[in-house]
Formats: C-alpha cells, sequence, structure tokens
C-alpha cells in the first residue's frame, strides 16, 4: 500500500506533523489500517486534521483517533466497534446450543443492514469463522447473534455459565460490510 499527500492550502509543517500521527496510528489500530485501500491511494487532511482517503471523509480527524487510546494500551478502539454481551437462552447447554452475543438495538441500527440475511463472525482463540443467520426478530426484539460455535467457544474460554445479570462482555469489529470478529 502507498500513498500520495495532496497539500490543501496547509502550512508544510503542519501536513507533515498528520502524517506522521496518521502513520503512527495506521500502525497502533487495526480498525484503522483495515479500512485503507490495499492499492495506492491519496490521502489529505483538512484545517482541522481531518482524514480523507481518495477524496471520501474517513469520518473522524487524526486528534480523534488519538484521543480514543489510551496511554497505556497501544490499541486503539475502532469507530465501528461496539461492546456486546453473551447471551444464552436459560438451558447452559454444554453442546454451545443456546449462546450467542447480544447487542444492543442502536449499535445494531448502527452496524447491520436490514438487507443481510446472514454475517461471518471470526471468533477469537483460532475459532475458524462462522455463517451466522440472522433471526427474523433480530430487527425487533432480539438483537442476538445466536450460533453454537459461540456456544462451544464461550464454553471453551470458561464461559459456559455466569452469575445472574454479569454475562461477559467482549468487542464486537466489523471487519467489512456483514463480516465481523469478536475479540
Amino acid at each position: 500500500m502507498s500513498k500520495k499527500v495532496r497539500q490543501s492550502g496547509i502550512p508544510s509543517e503542519r501536513i507533515f506533523e498528520f502524517v506522521r500521527k496518521f502513520n503512527q496510528l495506521v500502525t497502533l489500530d487495526e480498525g484503522l489500517a483495515r479500512q485503507l485501500p490495499a492499492h495506492e491511494f491519496e490521502l489529505n487532511f483538512d484545517q482541522a486534521g481531518r482524514i480523507y482517503i481518495d477524496g471520501k471523509p474517513l469520518g473522524v480527524s487524526v486528534q480523534q483517533r488519538q484521543r480514543l487510546g489510551s496511554s497505556r494500551t497501544p490499541t486503539l478502539v475502532s469507530p465501528t466497534s461496539v461492546k456486546v454481551n453473551a447471551w444464552n437462552n436459560g438451558n447452559y447447554n454444554p453442546t454451545g446450543a443456546g449462546y450467542g452475543l447480544r447487542l444492543n438495538s442502536a449499535d445494531r441500527d448502527a452496524l447491520f443492514d436490514r438487507s443481510w440475511k446472514d454475517i461471518t463472525l471470526d471468533l477469537p482463540n483460532g475459532t475458524r469463522s462462522v455463517r451466522i443467520r440472522l433471526s427474523p426478530r433480530f430487527w425487533h426484539d432480539c438483537p442476538e447473534l445466536r450460533s453454537a460455535a459461540i456456544g462451544r467457544w464461550l464454553v471453551a474460554i470458561g464461559y459456559g455459565r455466569w452469575p445472574r445479570n454479569t454475562p461477559p462482555r467482549f468487542s464486537l469489529i466489523q471487519v467489512s460490510g456483514n463480516h465481523f470478529k469478536v475479540a
């Protein structure tokens, strides 16, 4: 991947500083790096430091990306990352049946497209990608990603059961389109 930086009336020193920060952010932020084209692209900044890739706004400025991170943790939070809770239908079946990940409805509406019938989900610890069908109730009162594969993964990592009202929490990160990963 290579980039060309176009000057747009911003002093060279400021552009240089934006590019330096941008390069540092791309190195530390997986979510940002995944949003970049694999081919050569044009990188632009406006006076406020907002980032443009091939003329399209990335939706955040260099300074905002920096504030999303912590001084202790080198990985920044992606803007396409939301928190999800482990979910169970009450049976806690060791086969993994009846498990899933629950989103809040605002995050579901922001990240998911109503035309999708299913998603691809990458689970941590080397678990292969799984295809998860979105139930018709997903768009109403049941915003869970339900799958026995999720259940088997939860059981395998020690979350087969949890105390009432304290389900484990994870990050759901949009890789692209209807492809997500759990972290």
